[in-house]
């Protein structure tokens, strides 16, 4: 069993594009705060091939369990996905080649109306 890991921050980061990503720490979560989710698509494409994206998001998994941490990606204060150890990919993930993440489809739709402050 993994010690509990209490973290506490703050770090914004600056896209390419101009777009403020915004990451909170606090306790046992870490918020990741995307400005938009057409941001987030962008990201996600320049990661790399679904391969390698899996990949990824799977060693930031195995990170944040042996940490005990939950990961959780937000636009517009919105959870659009989590990713902790209890998360699974579902289909659309594989697809997506993000691997054990929980999204939340219906807000990530409701995400497309309305932008971050």
């Amino acid at each position: 069993m993994a010690l509990p890991l209490d973290v506490d921050g703050q770090v914004s980061i600056v896209a390419d594009d101009g777009a403020e990503i915004s990451l909170q720490a606090n306790g046992s979560v870490i918020r990741i705060q995307m400005p938009s989710l057409w941001t987030s698509y962008r990201l996600l494409r320049k990661a790399g091939p679904p391969r390698v994206r899996e990949q990824l998001v799977t060693q930031l998994r195995r990170g944040a369990a042996a940490a005990d941490l939950e990961v959780q990606f937000t636009i517009a204060d919105r959870v659009v996905a989590e990713l902790d150890t209890r998360s699974q990919g579902s289909a659309l993930t594989r697809w997506l080649g993000i691997g054990p993440i929980k999204l939340h489809p219906l807000t990530m739709l409701m995400s497309l109306f309305k932008k971050s402050a």
